[in-house]
């Protein structure tokens, strides 16, 4: 089941240019289910959420001016909506995210709207830069792309991400796992970023653009 709740009155304040999302202009009203229940729907439905941090119900608007974190669009593809519009099957292949994953926010997601022909996820260290904090002046920035892991509560036990956890919370573990490739980032300005991905390569191996880099913008 999918659904969601919007409130027009109450726009969202994290997606530095709204704008973008003209092509679903709902999307930056959308609004915490928890504030339009009774308090006893409330009760029921946390009961049923695995996220355990506030907001309960997570939210989508990450975006800091100037900084990487948050949503990017490829520059030229018509921002939300892609170049042939939401219909399109693959309008989202010019998305990209740099947030915090939607469970475990204190780690993040780079997340490809088009990574090596399709859509896919990766978890960075939580030892590199946060990107709450990549800026103009901080220059290139690289992650390994990681593939991660939820540890049920204390128990050493992975969840696995079909049966409802045995044990809350869930944190994100991605240490001893294989990287996948490695990202460059670099925040030309305040709103436009320079990225290349490099699939199946360690970072140690690269140390510039090439030529097949792509800019973004909010």
């Amino acid at each position: 089941m999918d659904f969601a709740v919007w409130d027009t009155t109450k726009p969202l304040t994290g997606f530095v240019n709204p704008d973008s999302y003209q092509a679903e202009n709902w999307k930056i009203y959308t609004a915490d289910p928890l504030d339009y229940v009774t308090a006893q729907i409330k009760e029921k439905m946390l009961a049923k959420y695995i996220r355990t941090v506030e907001p309960r119900s997570g939210k989508i608007d990450h975006d800091i001016d100037g900084r990487l974190i948050g949503s990017w669009f490829l520059e030229g593809s018509n921002g939300y909506a892609g170049s042939g519009g939401t219909q399109n099957q693959n309008y989202a292949a010019g998305h990209l995210s740099i947030s915090p994953e939607h469970i475990d926010p204190t780690a993040f997601l780079v997340s490809f709207g088009n990574y090596q022909g399709q859509p896919q996820q990766f978890s960075i260290s939580r030892s590199a830069p946060s990107p709450a904090e990549v800026s103009v002046e901080t220059g290139l920035v690289k992650y390994a792309l990681i593939g991660w892991q939820y540890l049920e509560g204390n128990t050493g036990r992975f969840w696995d991400r079909t049966s409802f956890p045995s044990v809350l919370p869930l944190t994100v573990v991605n240490r001893g796992f294989p990287s996948q490739g490695c990202v460059l980032f670099q925040l030309v300005e305040d709103r436009q970023l320079k990225m290349e991905a490099f699939p199946n390569q360690s970072c140690s191996a690269v140390s510039a653009f090439t030529s097949a880099a792509n800019f973004y913008e909010r």
